[in-house]
């Protein structure tokens, strides 16, 4: 054979072996979208908000028999909410094991993925979810109103009264003595604004001093500290704006672990206050307390506050398949074996020629185990025999295809 001819042959060879291998490689699972997992939304707060008011929800999902792991579902927020506090969760069983994970991003959408918990526990998969959220759409009147939670294609309503804006009576009155209000920064809980305001001076000549201490988890960002003095504003609830903090500039003494600022020579009448930062420095504390003492002329009075986190949670169950009794084998007669008979050989005549008969030897029967070992449910022996056998046929093919080609030239 020429090597012209070998290459064709062993080309053909080549592509049926590839094929082959192509039938016996298993298809790689996907993981599925399910649609409509979630199958129920409920408000658990007052149906009352205003801006910047957090409300809280429960949620019930259940996803089909066989789903698998890495399969999600999702739950979009409505437009006028927005995810308070840690974006990822778990929902687990009553042993602690983790059935889905949960994360929110910051679009509002909340994705699910089932884990490896499903495979284990294919049937009756489902459980809740909690969460809060934050009002973030601007108040432009008063009145119900309709949140859209979107579950696929599905809206799940719920009906709340927003507060609107203030439309009479609107001014905030002056403080009259010293407080500190707190409140999270940002949307994750990482960082935590908070402001100590002092009521006005009355002395001719006056000195303030105020301190802030951040228990722990937390630590101050000094490039936050911001004090500020001047005339109270009734309409803003603030200091007036521009404030007098050129007139009376403050001294500032800030570590991460304290912040301290003192006005001296302050006239009477002015107001004083001190806003910062801090940042959370443990993720796993529930509420994060804040001190701080305000001194004025000698008066020393203290101050705190404290802010709780925010958490989401959810639980899960699921069923194992029912377990099928082990058969009971069925006992084996012990056959006893028959003696065999002896005979008596009679003596052959002298001279008599004895003809041999002929051998009762011939291939052994097989048994019905190797008849079942050769007609096992596993293909891919002879799947491999039939396609070495068709490469043989092509390859043989072929080869007379091309000597009849020459001979006849």
């Amino acid at each position: 054979m020429s090597r012209k001819l070998l290459a064709i042959v062993l080309s053909a060879v080549g592509l049926l072996g590839l094929s082959g291998l192509s039938l016996l490689a298993a298809p790689t699972a996907e993981a599925a979208v399910i649609p409509n997992a979630i199958t129920g939304v409920s408000l658990t707060s007052t149906p009352s908000v205003g801006r910047y008011a957090t409300s809280t929800f429960d949620c019930t999902w259940a996803v089909p028999d066989g789903s698998s792991a890495g399969d999600t579902f999702t739950l979009q927020l409505p437009q006028q909410l927005s995810w308070f506090g840690t974006a990822d969760f778990d929902l687990k069983d009553t042993a602690g094991d983790v059935v889905a994970t949960a994360h929110a991003d910051a679009s509002g959408l909340v994705t699910f993925i089932l884990t490896s918990f499903v495979s284990t526990h294919p049937h009756s998969v489902n459980g809740t979810c909690a969460f809060t959220t934050l009002f973030t759409a601007e108040q432009t009147q008063a009145g119900p109103t309709t949140l859209q939670f979107m579950v696929g294609s599905t809206v799940y309503p719920i009906d709340v009264v927003e507060a609107g804006p203030c439309t009479s009576s609107c001014e905030t009155a002056a403080p009259t003595t010293a407080s500190k209000n707190g409140y999270w920064a940002d949307t994750a809980q990482t960082r935590i604004h908070s402001f100590i305001e002092d009521p006005a001076t009355t002395d001719t000549v006056n000195t303030v001093t105020i301190t802030d201490t951040p228990a722990g988890g937390t630590s101050i960002d000094c490039t936050s500290v911001a004090p500020t003095i001047g005339m109270w504003d009734p309409a803003t609830g603030a200091i007036a704006q521009p404030d007098r903090s050129a007139d009376y500039p403050a001294a500032v003494d800030c570590t991460p672990a304290g912040v301290t600022v003192t006005w001296a020579d302050v006239p009477a009448g002015q107001y004083t206050r001190l806003d910062l930062d801090t940042v959370v420095t443990d993720a796993a504390l529930g509420a994060y307390k804040n001190t701080g003492t305000v001194v004025m002329n000698g008066e020393s009075t203290p101050v705190q506050s404290t802010v709780e986190t925010t958490a989401a949670a959810g639980t899960g169950t699921g069923q194992a398949p029912a377990s099928r009794p082990t058969p009971t084998p069925t006992p084996t007669a012990t056959l006893t074996p028959t003696p065999t008979p002896t005979s008596t050989l009679t003596p052959a005549p002298a001279g008599a020629t004895s003809t041999p008969a002929p051998s009762a030897t011939g291939p052994a029967t097989p048994s019905a185990r190797e008849h079942l070992a050769e007609t096992g449910s596993d293909l891919t022996a002879p799947l491999s025999a039939a396609l070495a056998l068709t490469a043989a046929g092509v390859g043989i093919a072929i080869a007379r295809t091309y000597r009849r080609r020459h001979a006849t030239r």
